[in-house]
């Protein structure tokens, strides 16, 4: 048969979801050390594994087996590659992070090793985002392997090997694994369920050829062998059926390669039978484990929490570097965000570990939060005062200040502050930060804050709105009089709060049944009170479900055109889903929702089977629907589990499954989600700029102040977000990292505040591209194409 197999040793050692991290340690351990017995037998043998942070597990605890394995890797018979820090979910983490799982990655296997990295290796992973395909190329990576996309639940892909074309247009070279599981009948055409615990016998071999569906473009394949999960790997018997396969007629020819020499054979195969790769565009969606985007509410919370939290450091600690010569807490920062990419394991993060996983993980959280607020402290000095510090890209003009007591605000020159009483604290609706900047204020007590004038009304007016509600806490009705439009459909209603009986038939932390619906119960609320302010209007439905209660406050501020509904859930409950809803008064056949590094626009429609595949989507911090002239918008500061249909918008709260975690999120939730209506599209609408300012708010700092001025000034950015203000790797420069989040061409300009020797253009890995001349007055003029990433480092003097 003129077919070959190339396999290659492995294990997967799957992290957190069998075991907490400690046992991951030992289990590594004792595969690498069978391993590495299998190659003193077995000339011929050669192992691949993919997790730095495994490896540096191993370096830790021992440091002589370490070694063994360098030089085995010397030889170019272990083969450390894969990309990324360890096996990451690339549905749920941003972009900056995701940028991080591979500069950590590669720079850990290139520091180590010396080996570059030639592939993403994600055998098990539950969808994948749009933007890896530029970010892969950010880092040199331009092939891309996985098995998962073969569990899809409705559709089969079309192909195994394609070429992959991300949000930018970045093209990657991908191949589907199609390793049977020894029982698997692969005559039967229904079966596509692939595997990552690949074992060596006759039926697999043949069978993973059957399954291939490219044999027309290439005569060779890959096949990884070696239990994973439970962290076992290749055995001897594996290695021995290799060889005999390999002579026995009929069979595909069989040899143990690396995979840096499968993808070689590959491409050469290509070029030999003169074919051509098969396209694909767009995201890779996993038609299956759609829980993952909410299950373990906490860690996701605490993952976007902190991604925040460290970008808003490294801004702060770049800055202090530059303009105070702060040494840059290299270490401390290294040491946060190798536990923000640990926890964003592919059972971690989606919430599919255990239970004593995620003691763990909360623990490790505690450390990187606190290692984030040394940083900062660090950096400031004690006050009697007040700084406000603008963390976005647009200069802010309301802020909000938690303080109890009645006073007055002034800034540094004592001109008088407006500040509007709300809740706990004071709205300041006309206080100007600018980006990246800080302003100073004061704070004189002046006696005790009256109380809030409380009623039972069912509506409330402020000046862009009017809102209705009904007896049972849903809208009845949001009447935008800025655009003269309902946003709430005729005859539908807003913020339904409904629970479903969620009893997948398989992997309950995982997976979200299309049959969902069937089973719901809407709640409605025990007691409606509404406060009016100064600042607008706070209004407070409580919720009583079983052993649970949910508190919202309607936060309706007279200045802002969100409508927060600030949440609080003490939740006991077991396979349930919580959702709420908004019946949208928009006619639009597509929702765009925010991933890394841009947007995506998916189908409200269920025409096709692929459409109806789709019925629980990730977004990150909003999605939206619009027309021409007007839309409305569903922000969140930490759920990533969307719905869109003609009706409207839905977002998934909490999921309590009860597999692996038999107590995955009781307790206490406390997030927030916004409705946002708006004109025109979610670009004109400013949709992700109040997102941002959701989630990303400006930070007060009472009694501290760094007294720090922004590093650079940015014109005509509009259509621009700063990912990253941070000191290179070597530490020799300031990088600034933006992306385009349009679907059109940007030209923005770039100012720096500080003295600097040069500019270049620079790769995700930090690797030069091109220097870039200033224009006049020190200001670097730049294009964006859509969705672009564009990285510049600024060498310090």
């Amino acid at each position: 048969m003129d077919f070959a197999v190339d396999a290659i040793g492995q294990t997967h050692i799957d992290v957190a979801w069998l075991w907490r991290y400690r046992h991951t340690r030992e289990k590594a351990r004792r595969s690498f050390a069978t391993a590495l017995r299998l190659m003193d037998r077995y000339p011929d043998f050669k192992f691949f594994y993919s997790t730095p942070q495994v490896h540096k597990f191993v370096e830790e605890d021992d440091p002589e087996m370490f070694k063994q394995i360098q030089a085995r890797a010397a030889e170019g018979r272990w083969e450390p590659d894969g990309g990324t820090w360890l096996e990451p979910d690339t549905n749920l983490p941003s972009g900056e992070a995701l940028v991080r799982q591979f500069l950590y990655g590669t720079r850990y296997f290139e520091e180590k090793f010396h080996h570059k990295q030639t592939v993403m290796w994600l055998p098990d992973v539950f969808g994948y985002s749009y933007a890896l395909p530029q970010i892969m190329r950010g880092f040199g990576i331009q092939r891309f392997v996985t098995i998962k996309i073969s569990w899809n639940d409705t559709n089969r892909m079309p192909h195994d090997l394609f070429m992959w074309t991300g949000l930018d247009g970045s093209r990657v070279l991908t191949q589907f694994l199609t390793t049977v599981e020894r029982t698997e009948d692969y005559s039967q055409s229904k079966v596509w369920n692939y595997t990552y615990n690949g074992e060596i016998s006759p039926h697999v071999v043949m069978g993973s050829y059957h399954e291939y569906k490219d044999k027309d473009k290439s005569n060779v394949l890959l096949m990884p062998y070696g239990f994973g999960d439970g962290g076992g790997g290749p055995t001897k018997e594996m290695i021995e059926n290799l060889h005999v396969i390999d002579k026995l007629p009929g069979l595909p020819h069989a040899k143990n390669k690396t995979v840096a020499d499968f993808f070689s054979d590959l491409e050469q195969s290509v070029k030999d039978n003169e074919e051509t790769y098969p396209e694909w565009n767009g995201e890779l969606y996993l038609e299956f484990h759609r829980g993952t985007y909410t299950s373990q509410a906490k860690t996701k919370r605490n993952n976007r929490k902190l991604e925040l939290a460290l970008r808003r450091a490294e801004i702060l600690a770049t800055t202090a570097l530059v303009e105070k010569g702060t040494p840059y807490p290299k270490k401390a920062f290294d040491r946060a965000w190798e536990i923000l990419l640990r926890n964003q394991f592919h059972d971690v993060l989606p919430g599919s570990a255990i239970g004593e996983a995620y003691e763990d993980v909360d623990k490790l959280y505690a450390e990187a939060f606190d290692l984030v607020a040394k940083i900062i402290a660090d950096r400031t000095t004690e006050t009697t005062g007040i700084e406000l510090s603008n963390p976005l890209l647009g200069a802010t003009t309301q802020a909000f200040v938690p303080e109890k007591r009645q006073g007055e605000f002034k800034t540094a020159d004592g001109t008088a502050v407006e500040a509007k009483r709300q809740g706990a604290g004071y709205l300041l609706p006309d206080v100007t930060v600018p980006a990246f900047g800080t302003t100073a204020l004061t704070f004189t007590p002046t006696g005790e804050a009256p109380a809030a004038m409380q009623s039972n009304a069912n509506q409330i007016e402020t000046p862009h709105y009017l809102v209705k509600w009904n007896a049972a806490g849903q809208l009845t009705s949001v009447f935008d009089k800025d655009n003269d439009r309902e946003a709430i459909k005729t005859g539908g209603l807003g913020n339904v709060l409904t629970v479903y009986e969620d009893r997948p038939t398989s992997f309950s932390n995982w997976n979200i049944d299309a049959d969902y619906p069937e089973k719901s119960r809407v709640l409605s609320a025990e007691s409606i009170t509404t406060y009016q302010e100064d600042a607008g209007y706070r209004v407070v439905f409580k919720y009583q479900f079983d052993q649970s209660t949910v508190t919202q406050t309607l936060i309706l501020a007279n200045e802002s055109r969100r409508l927060d509904f600030k949440t609080t859930a003490d939740w006991h409950q077991h396979e349930l889903l919580l959702r709420t809803s908004f019946d949208l008064n928009v006619l639009t056949d597509q929702a765009t929702y925010d991933i890394q590094f841009g947007n995506i626009q998916r189908s409200v429609a269920r025409n096709t089977s692929w459409e109806q595949a789709k019925f629980e989507v990730v977004g990150h911090q909003w999605a939206d629907m619009s027309q021409r002239n007007f839309g409305v918008a569903l922000l969140n500061d930490c759920k990533y589990g969307y719905a869109a249909t003609d009706r409207g918008l839905s977002l998934s709260l909490i999921k309590c499954g009860v597999y692996p975690d038999t107590d995955a999120d009781q307790g206490l939730h406390e997030f927030t989600y916004s409705l946002l209506p708006h004109r025109g599209d979610f670009i004109e609408g400013q949709v992700a700029e109040e997102a941002a300012k959701l989630n990303d708010p400006v930070v007060v700092r009472q009694h501290a102040a760094s007294g720090l001025k922004p590093l650079f000034t940015f014109a005509n950015a509009d259509a621009v977000q700063v990912d990253a203000i941070k000191a290179s790797e070597d530490g020799n420069a300031v990088i600034l990292r933006v992306h385009n989040n349009t679907p059109g061409d940007t030209r923005f300009t770039v100012k720096p505040t500080f003295d600097f020797a040069s500019a270049e253009q620079v790769q995700l890995d930090e690797s030069p591209v091109a220097a870039l001349t200033a224009g006049e007055d020190e200001t670097f003029s730049l294009i964006l194409k859509p969705f672009e990433i564009k990285t510049v480092a600024f060498k310090r003097n």
